[in-house]
């Protein structure tokens, strides 16, 4: 976002999502939330605050300033990783009391959110799904298969795509 600095339409501002925001906008970008898997047992609460509250902000914002919104989904917005759609008796990743479920709980709730904001009150915007996002300031150790591999390459070590015969993770080309 750099060469949009020096414009005089453009403000870069960084708050918490968690409480209510106060500003005039013309659009908001929100992709708030704790990602890396590795903190989830230490951070389920703010987890999943961030997802919740963290939709709930923004959207009133962007209904008060009638401003466009571009909200940022995952895979966990749209049912189970594996099987389509995802089936209640799936613990593996429907659980309410895994540690993981603050994220994929909380994902499902950000894009039930946004679709019902959109389609009630016409919300502006869009919603995106990215997969496997990576960026200069994560953790170099937040257990996600970009970060892994980046940090293993750097290292000349092997990054092993296969284990015990089944895929880790598929990257799209």
């Amino acid at each position: 976002m750099e060469h949009l600095f020096g414009n005089l339409r453009f403000e870069l501002m960084h708050s918490d999502v968690t409480l209510p925001l106060h500003v005039g906008v013309d659009e908001i970008h929100n992709s708030a939330c704790p990602a890396p898997p590795v903190h989830y047992p230490h951070d389920t609460v703010p987890t999943t605050k961030a997802r919740v509250l963290g939709m709930f902000n923004p959207v009133a914002l962007a209904k008060r300033v009638e401003a466009k919104i571009l909200q940022a989904l995952t895979r966990e917005a749209c049912g189970g990783r594996y099987v389509q759609p995802q089936e209640e008796r799936d613990w593996r990743h429907a659980s309410p009391v895994s540690v993981r479920s603050c994220y994929d709980a909380g994902k499902r709730c950000t894009g039930m959110l946004y679709w019902d904001n959109h389609r009630q009150d016409n919300l502006l915007g869009c919603a995106v799904r990215s997969l496997k996002g990576y960026g200069l300031m994560m953790h170099p150790h937040d257990g996600r298969p970009v970060t892994n591999s980046i940090v293993q390459a750097r290292r000349s070590e092997r990054i092993p795509l296969v284990e015990e015969g089944t895929q880790m993770w598929r990257f799209a080309l």
